[in-house]
């Protein structure tokens, strides 16, 4: 299994070869023992670990800027419609991370 996550709020996840490899946001000093809130109380594990400040540069260095995050949200939006419409709009699920 392979999670990538906001404290307990998970972002994406995957498991044997059905994953996308978000290695790139980390360094090998970014490993150490990280919680698995997929599991009640949470399990220890080893996994990579980076405060979301200390990320940024190297997520827009991917190609991630606020900008295209915010397209592609209304861009998902609009081609799937009401049946999965997100119920905050793009600036306060913004303030709530």
């Amino acid at each position: 299994m392979i999670h990538l996550s906001l404290g307990a709020l998970q972002i994406d996840w995957g498991k044997n070869d059905g994953f996308a490899n978000h290695q790139a946001l980390f360094q090998e000093s970014d490993l150490g023992i990280v919680p698995d809130y997929g599991y009640s109380p949470p399990l220890e594990m080893d996994g990579y670990s980076r405060r979301l400040g200390d990320t940024l540069a190297r997520i827009e260095l991917l190609g991630y800027s606020l900008n295209r995050v915010k397209k592609e949200f209304e861009e998902f939006q609009d081609e799937w419609g009401e049946s999965v419409k997100f119920p905050l709009s793009f600036k306060k699920l913004l303030a709530l991370i």
